[in-house]
């Protein structure tokens, strides 16, 4: 049964629920990332992450969709993703695309490298129930 804001929402089409996933530097695939590309031995130990992009699908990958967190407004707040159209309680898969910038804890300006990585799960992706 569902609670009257639930009710509210599918009348009014604004159905939103959202996932919660942190991208941080100390995460093995990105740490991997860092020393493929040489930048730990350069000393640029320090990663960003300047974009976000979340590809998940309810239906076993026979539809996707995509959100972004340059969108405006960005739909990435605190680690979580809000996903407009998808309603609490859905399973969803997913995988996310992250740029990564790399500095020296010395720079104070912009980035030495830059590069793009997917967080998959091993290439298993991520299953959450949306909230």
């Amino acid at each position: 049964m569902m609670s009257r804001g639930e009710d509210r929402e599918r009348v009014t089409g604004s159905i939103r629920s959202r996932v919660h996933f942190v991208v941080h530097a100390a995460m093995p695939e990105l740490q991997a990332l860092a020393r493929e590309r040489g930048w730990l031995s350069k000393g640029y130990s320090h990663l960003s992450f300047p974009w976000q992009e979340l590809v998940f699908t309810t239906d076993g990958w026979r539809t996707e969709r995509r959100v972004k967190s340059t969108e405006v407004p960005s739909p990435l707040v605190d680690g979580y993703f809000q996903l407009n159209g998808v309603a609490r309680g859905t399973s969803i898969e997913f995988a996310v695309h992250v740029g990564v910038d790399c500095h020296a804890a010395a720079d104070t300006a912009s980035y030495r490298e830059r590069a793009d990585v997917w967080l998959n799960n091993g290439g298993r992706n991520y299953t959450q129930t949306t909230t």
